[in-house]
């Protein structure tokens, strides 16, 4: 008796565990507008943000790897110059400021000559 108690209550606690560490939909997305595959070092990009929950926006800070590109409003499309990028595959990233809170998007970028 002992052994199905034991076993049933594990079971139940197996089953109330699962699915419950769904991953959450990101709050942001970066868009670039007339995507491509790839780019060169000759294109400048204009770059937004889905916003999908609707969430606050103060201010978006863009950057390639680890280099700042620059800051925009909260619905203010970003123009990206790739004039003296690095070529192959960069990550672009979006740290979205909302009080005091921040999130950041990325997306890929393959840079060509």
């Amino acid at each position: 008796m002992k052994f199905n108690s034991f076993t049933v209550i594990i079971l139940t606690l197996l089953f109330l565990s699962c699915g419950e560490n769904k991953p959450e939909e990101p709050s942001f997305s970066i868009v670039i507008k007339e995507q491509k595959t790839s780019y060169t070092n000759k294109e400048s990009l204009t770059i937004s943000l889905k916003n999908p929950k609707n969430k606050t926006i103060d201010s978006v800070i863009y950057h390639i790897d680890q280099t700042r590109m620059g800051k925009a409003g909260a619905n203010d499309p970003f123009p990206l110059i790739l004039e003296n990028q690095k070529l192959g595959n960069r990550v672009l990233s979006a740290t979205v400021y909302s009080g005091k809170k921040s999130e950041t998007a990325t997306k890929d970028l393959y840079i060509l000559a």
